[in-house]
Parts: C-alpha cells; sequence; structure tokens
C-alpha cells in the first residue's frame, strides 16, 4: 500500500522543478522527521505565495488534483492513492526564513527545523500548534536562543512572551493524572 512518504517523494520531486524557490516539508509531516509524532494523514508544504500557479501545475503533472482551495493561502491537492497534500503559501517573515533554513534529509526533501516550526505554531491560534510548540520544547529540540534573539530582533514582544509561557509548560511533566 502506497505511504505518505511515497507521496512526499512525489511531490518533492514535481516542486523541485520550481527554480530557484525554497520550500519546505511542514507541519505534521516535519515535526516526525524531528522526532514528534502527531496523527495526521495529510502532508503539508509551505512554499512562496508567488509560486502558487506554478506548484500546482506542476504538482498536476505529477498525478494531483485540486481538491480544494480554503483561500488564497492554501491549495488542498490529493494524490492517485488518495494522499492529501496541503500547500501553504506564505511570504514575509517568518516563512522565509523558515523555507531558507529548511534542512536537507538524505533523499533531498528540504524539512523545516524545529526552530522553524516553533516559529510558525507561535503566530498559529490553533491548540494542536500550541501542543506540538510545547512538546517540542520538552523534547529539548528546539535552540531557544537562536528562536528568542530571532524574535527579538523581529521586534515581535508578544510571540517572545508566548514562548516564556510555552518553556515554563514544556518543563512541567507531561500528562496528568494518566500520564498522556
Amino acid at each position: 500500500m502506497p505511504s505518505r512518504r511515497d507521496t512526499i517523494i512525489r511531490a518533492v520531486a514535481a516542486l523541485k522543478k520550481i527554480r530557484r524557490v525554497p520550500f519546505a516539508l511542514f507541519g505534521a509531516s516535519a515535526l516526525s522527521v524531528r522526532g514528534v509524532k502527531r496523527e495526521t494523514e495529510d502532508v503539508d508544504f509551505l512554499l512562496r505565495s508567488d509560486t502558487k500557479r506554478e506548484a500546482v501545475r506542476l504538482l498536476k503533472a505529477a498525478g494531483f488534483k485540486v481538491v480544494e482551495q480554503p483561500d488564497e493561502s492554501q491549495v488542498v491537492m490529493r494524490d492517485s492513492n488518495g494522499v492529501e497534500t496541503d500547500l501553504l503559501f506564505a511570504r514575509g517573515e517568518p516563512y522565509d526564513t523558515i523555507r531558507a533554513d529548511a534542512e536537507l534529509e538524505a533523499d533531498g526533501t528540504p524539512v523545516a527545523t524545529a526552530e522553524g516550526l516553533i516559529l510558525a505554531y507561535l503566530l498559529s491560534d490553533q491548540p494542536r500548534h500550541k501542543d506540538d510548540g510545547i512538546r517540542l520544547l520538552r523534547r529539548k529540540l528546539v535552540n531557544v536562543r537562536w528562536v528568542q534573539n530571532w524574535l527579538w530582533e523581529e521586534g515581535d514582544r508578544g510571540s517572545l512572551l508566548r514562548l516564556r509561557r510555552w518553556i515554563e509548560a514544556a518543563r512541567k511533566p507531561e500528562g496528568g493524572l494518566f500520564g498522556r
């Protein structure tokens, strides 16, 4: 049975045809590469907003079909095996840094760093992103000093305060009564 990994490999091969435009495996798939598991069925890629038309065209040529476009910043596609791929389009910071700093896996897949994921999660209002950020911090996968310096230089005091709260939460034991 084809896996999400097969879908990632096909999508990466198609997206690499976009000349000199960095992109990154993002979201739960990037978390998984970083050692933090979250149940998900889809694959997320972070791309620059001005590559939307070309990225969609290349993935269509690779056998993906557009399923929906919830807004201008996202296109949901599905491959012939039924695996959903979310293309997330953003320009500016921290997204330019996240794409530029993506680390290449052995197979050539650019993957968002733990620091890049934290930067994006700090801007999100989704509870699962807060949970993912705290899990990355708890497992000591993040260069916290680098993130703090980046946020300071960008003048993002709100995210700095949120990061401090997440660091405190990460110091507490996971779970509760049942150790979840």
